[in-house]
């Protein structure tokens, strides 16, 4: 099978390089500059397979819904992601793209609409008292270190459709994951069962070996790794001129959401990830419009599939439907730390858009 050849190829780069540093580095003493260049390499690495978990998530790698599963939940375990509680938000994120109330992941607030997360708004506030450069560094620190964990463990950026109880994929029941849903719960609960067991299994090889080498192989590279998706993820759906949408609250539905638009007007292909993004990452920023449409689509058909979309819009009048951004990756990010956390209606384009630091009309702290 095609797909676990790449499984394969991921997992032979994870383990000689792991292989490679469970010698070279008690050998240096764990030297921080050896411990940071190691946790970078294998941090990107890793993202391999957890895109491939995703994948299986779509029901990309089989036609059986077990055999997607069964790999699936291992990728995504070994990872420390809930398997079937991330398959769950997931999918209501693809149902729900750029929705400002009901989107999944990512989701900013509204003006004047209050925040489940009061803290946060008081460390942005802070950081815009200093000026625009000081929020977008610490916008980006605080997602890049604690945003994976916070969304994972509190729901952070989830839907606020899901109300005050939340959308936690580990702490449940609550919004997400109701009593009232009692299969959709089980899931949650044996996907979380799943990575105590895995965090029970490090401890025993821990204590077996030695917790620095553990921690230097697999927790720093992990953290490394939750970096990488977060910039992924938030690069896929959001720009200063990306627009969200609501439930036709203003005046001639102009705002109102509909699936195509979250697609084609809410979604961003980046091809600035180049050989890393194409090989390593599976295409996971570089065809994300196509995968929205086509969820099951494997992603090494991806690229296929994207010029045969490109050719049927053309064919119908409409050329550049499909959003795409060549900004090098390294400034896309520092234009997505200027963002601002929330959105604000702009009648003039019928949307909703994100407010940048320092930028005026309602971006200035």
């Amino acid at each position: 099978c095609r797909f676990l050849r790449f499984v394969a190829e991921d997992y032979l780069r994870i383990f000689a390089l792991g292989g490679l540093a469970a010698v070279a580095l008690p050998a240096c003493g764990f030297h921080p500059l050896a411990l940071v260049a190691y946790a970078l390499v294998q941090g990107t690495l890793l993202v391999g397979p957890w895109e491939l978990g995703h994948q299986c998530n779509h029901g990309a790698f089989s036609k059986h819904r077990w055999a997607n599963d069964l790999l699936g939940a291992w990728l995504h375990t070994t990872l420390l992601m809930p398997y079937w509680s991330w398959q769950f938000s997931h999918a209501h994120h693809h149902r729900w793209p750029n929705h400002v109330y009901q989107g999944e992941g990512a989701c900013p607030k509204v003006r004047g609409q209050s925040s489940r997360s009061g803290a946060m708004d008081r460390v942005e506030e802070w950081l815009l008292g200093i000026g625009p450069g000081a929020w977008a560094v610490g916008h980006l620190l605080i997602v890049l270190v604690l945003g994976w964990w916070g969304y994972i463990l509190f729901g952070v950026s989830g839907a606020p459709a899901w109300g005050a109880a939340g959308s936690s994929l580990v702490f449940a029941p609550n919004g997400m994951f109701p009593e009232e849903v009692p299969e959709r719960l089980g899931r949650q609960r044996l996907s979380l069962a799943l990575v105590l067991l895995w965090l029970l299994v490090l401890g025993l090889v821990a204590s077996a070996t030695s917790p620095a080498l553990v921690a230097a192989l697999y927790l720093a590279p992990y953290l490394v790794c939750n970096a990488w998706l977060i910039v992924i993820v938030l690069l896929q759906h959001t720009k200063d001129d990306l627009p969200h949408f609501g439930s036709g609250e203003f005046a001639a539905d102009a705002s109102a959401w509909s699936l195509e638009k979250g697609v084609f007007y809410g979604t961003v292909d980046r091809p600035a990830y180049g050989w890393l993004g194409q090989v390593l990452h599976h295409e996971a920023g570089t065809c994300h419009v196509v995968h929205h449409l086509f969820p099951q689509v494997p992603f090494y058909n991806s690229p296929a599939a994207t010029e045969a979309l490109d050719a049927a819009l053309a064919a119908r009048g409409w050329p550049g439907l499909r959003q795409v951004d060549e900004t090098p990756i390294p400034q896309a990010l520092w234009e997505l730390g200027l963002l601002r956390r929330e959105v604000e209606y702009k009648p003039e384009t019928g949307d909703y858009r994100y407010l940048v630091a320092g930028s005026g009309g309602g971006g200035e702290p």
